[in-house]
């Protein structure tokens, strides 16, 4: 078989794959990923065969290293010499290596009554051609590879009248008493380690199981190794949506109105548009999160965007976020208004084990208060832009110890026990004192309960 591989014709080479006393062997090809076939007149009709190749173990031999010899299976002898030539002691190194033989196993896959005079192969399709002669005749057949007569390998072809006069008239089956039988040896050539076989044999020479690198005083490689930073960061995309709902976007403490309603945790569109982005670093150590909230008035808008920092043991990060609301009535001056909120916040959290952390977090919170000027209305006419200024901070504790093994399942004990604080730094205040305190605790263990329990 000669192998073609296309523009490089250096790599071109010659492989034998029979070894036949009678007949001839003709259009060698690949017939599919484990077999090659090839059109043979052994039995006096060019009938089809097919062959893979087998490697058998022929035991394990030992490589001694000693300078720049190899020496294989050595004596005693041997070792002691090539040290003395060397001017060495001891040997740099021994290998075990796995020896093992080769060979071609052919069988026939069809018995025709006329010879295949030419065939072709369509590997990609699984289909073979094979053009016959009969009688003044030619006739072209195209067939699929037949695998089940790989499988079974049962067709016999046996040689016709004519091929067994030849056969008995051969030299080849001349028996001689005074000579003695040859030693079966393989039917296929074996080739060095400086060719290609693209049925992947295994070449005649040792095929080493492990190899032994002597460790050498001037190339250690963790001498040279290096701790190389992180730098610059991968950034990729963590999450992303575009929906409409009525969710709170951040939930804050409203400021205390006097005992006059509503509470306006949200903007006063009933249905709002939500846009989410977030982004995280190749190892998750950066996060940043944004969102946008637009009323379908397109006046109350909501914006927040956030940056954590989970490099090292102490996590922080900064939060903006921004609200407006309108349609808001102000009592006190009877008129319709805005309020704008601005809130700037840090946070900073210490885990001291994977089941506790403390966490706080603080920032500056604006109010702005802005009236719509009405006709006929002259205090809202007069009344100017009023700007609260406060300070919130909130402390937590926190021990989870639960797991999550599904959606909406948990297993485990975790509670919260936190301390809120608001004072009012900037603004009219209040006769009662600027100081809000909230304090709480959130005591949660989930059990796993089943249909069966009661």
């Amino acid at each position: 078989m000669i192998t073609d591989y296309g523009d490089k014709p250096e790599l071109n080479q010659v492989t034998q794959l029979t070894n036949l006393k009678y007949g001839n062997a003709r259009f060698p090809m690949q017939y599919n990923a484990n077999h090659f076939t090839f059109v043979s007149d052994e039995n006096g009709i060019g009938n089809r065969y097919a062959g893979f190749f087998t490697t058998t173990k022929a035991g394990l031999d030992t490589l001694v290293l000693i300078g720049d010899d190899i020496l294989r299976n050595p004596s005693e002898k041997e070792v002691d010499s090539t040290l003395r030539a060397y001017k060495k002691t001891d040997v740099d190194s021994i290998a075990i290596v796995s020896v093992s033989t080769d060979s071609a196993y052919s069988f026939p896959i069809t018995n025709y009554q006329s010879s295949i005079s030419e065939t072709r192969i369509a590997g990609d399709n699984n289909q073979v051609s094979e053009v016959t002669r009969q009688s003044d005749d030619k006739v072209l057949y195209k067939l699929k590879i037949d695998e089940f007569a790989l499988n079974r390998r049962n067709v016999s072809a046996q040689p016709t009248e004519y091929a067994k006069k030849l056969m008995r008239e051969s030299s080849l089956t001349s028996v001689d008493p005074s000579v003695k039988s040859p030693v079966a040896v393989d039917s296929v050539k074996k080739e060095g380690d400086i060719f290609q076989n693209e049925f992947g044999t295994d070449s005649s020479t040792v095929v080493p199981i492990g190899t032994v690198i002597p460790a050498m005083a001037d190339n250690n490689v963790l001498a040279n190794a290096k701790l190389y930073r992180y730098k610059p960061k991968k950034f990729s995309a963590d999450f992303g949506g575009v929906n409409l709902n009525n969710s709170v976007l951040l939930n804050k403490y409203q400021a205390y109105a006097g005992g006059n309603g509503p509470i306006m945790l949200n903007s006063s569109s009933p249905l709002n548009g939500l846009i989410r982005l977030g982004t995280s670093d190749l190892l998750e150590d950066i996060r940043i999160t944004g969102a946008f909230k637009i009323g379908t008035n397109l006046k109350d808008n909501e914006w927040l965007a956030s940056y954590q920092n989970l490099t090292k043991r102490i996590d922080w990060g900064f939060t903006y976020y921004r609200n407006a609301q309108s349609d808001i009535f102000y009592s006190d001056i009877n008129s319709f208004g805005k309020m704008f909120t601005n809130l700037y916040q840090a946070n900073i959290a210490y885990p001291f084990d994977e089941t506790k952390s403390v966490r706080l977090s603080t920032g500056i919170r604006s109010d702005n208060k802005v009236v719509s000027s009405e006709f006929n209305n002259t205090p809202s006419q007069e009344y100017k832009d009023n700007t609260t200024l406060y300070s919130v901070s909130k402390l937590e504790y926190v021990y989870d110890n639960s797991l999550n093994p599904t959606q909406n399942i948990w297993n485990g004990l975790r509670y919260k026990a936190t301390i809120d604080w608001n004072r009012q730094v900037g603004g009219e205040k209040f006769s009662d004192g600027p100081n809000t305190f909230n304090f709480g605790v959130d005591v949660r263990y989930y059990y796993p309960i089943y249909r069966n329990f009661i």
